[in-house]
């Protein structure tokens, strides 16, 4: 997201202390005509419920960078951010850095700070803010992020082609000492470029904690017909299919392509039968609302 797609950030460093400007910035925010992001940093309020939580979290990146120390490089889940890949959680109140010359963690205020070794190539320039390289965020992430959000994170960027499993691999490998190692090269092994969201990547994630078989992802149906589709998980001895039904897609222009929310449920429902009809699909579960739901014949479980 280029910062011509966002508000205006009014910052009270731009104008003279006790001048009329400052205390009308002051009086902006008490009014609430104006929204504090940052402190001595202001937007329009009526721009700023506007926006998108992540247009939000963005701007509140922008209105933070120019106050902070130059050595701080944007990290973690602000680089996510800044490089337009998704999270798989809410966007976190606070601005994440990388300090390259501290020596422990700290949170204090709105920023959130991370010690470690920063290469010249682990630093990127992305619309004037200085973050760390995708692979660099991806590695982080599995270091320090829960599993799935670590997964989530690096599916996106393998899908998208923002890195490799070589380019992370590397970036690990030299961080020997780094905390969290066993469960980066976990991570990073069970990543992979086939979930087509963060919500998929939630689910693999979940069926691999209950032990599940490895499924095959994205397999192509087909019946007399023609294409039935494509599904998320298929669990092929067991004939059986796992799909993730989230929200995205039934809102998402990207999952949509122009069909009301009530002709995509009427195209799921057609196509959930379709599947069910072949001896390969006897079952399907889909992870919806926090449920689990299933159509299909009875199917041994263990």
């Amino acid at each position: 997201m280029s910062s011509d797609d966002l508000p205006p950030l009014q910052r009270a460093s731009a104008t003279p202390a006790g001048s009329r400007e400052r205390r009308a910035l002051q009086r902006g925010a008490l009014s609430r005509e104006l929204v504090v992001v940052w402190p001595g940093v202001f937007v329009d309020a009526a721009a700023w419920h506007g926006l998108t939580p992540d247009a939000r979290y963005i701007l509140r990146i922008r209105a933070a960078v120019p106050r902070l120390e130059p050595r701080y490089v944007v990290s973690h889940a602000s680089a996510l951010a800044v490089h337009g890949v998704s999270s798989l959680r809410p966007w976190p109140r606070k601005v994440h850095v990388v300090d390259p010359s501290g020596d422990r963690g700290q949170s204090r205020g709105g920023l959130a700070k991370h010690p470690g070794p920063l290469a010249a190539a682990d630093v990127c320039l992305v619309d004037g803010i200085r973050a760390t390289g995708l692979a660099r965020t991806c590695v982080d992430l599995a270091l320090e992020a829960p599993f799935e959000v670590a997964v989530a994170a690096i599916d996106e960027c393998l899908r998208r082609e923002f890195v490799t499993g070589h380019d992370l691999a590397q970036r690990l490998a030299v961080r020997p000492h780094a905390r969290g190692r066993v469960a980066a090269r976990r991570a990073l092994a069970f990543a992979n470029a086939k979930s087509d969201s963060g919500g998929e990547s939630w689910c693999r994630c979940r069926l691999f904690e209950l032990g599940t078989p490895c499924p095959t992802q994205q397999e192509e149906f087909t019946d007399a017909f023609g294409l039935i589709g494509f599904v998320e998980f298929w669990f092929a001895e067991q004939s059986v299919v796992v799909e993730f039904d989230g929200d995205q897609k039934y809102l998402n222009p990207r999952y949509t392509r122009g069909r009301t929310p009530a002709e995509v449920a009427l195209a799921e429902r057609k196509r959930e039968r379709r599947l069910l009809a072949l001896p390969a699909c006897a079952r399907w579960f889909a992870w919806s609302g926090g449920t689990w739901w299933s159509r299909g014949g009875s199917v041994a479980c263990s």
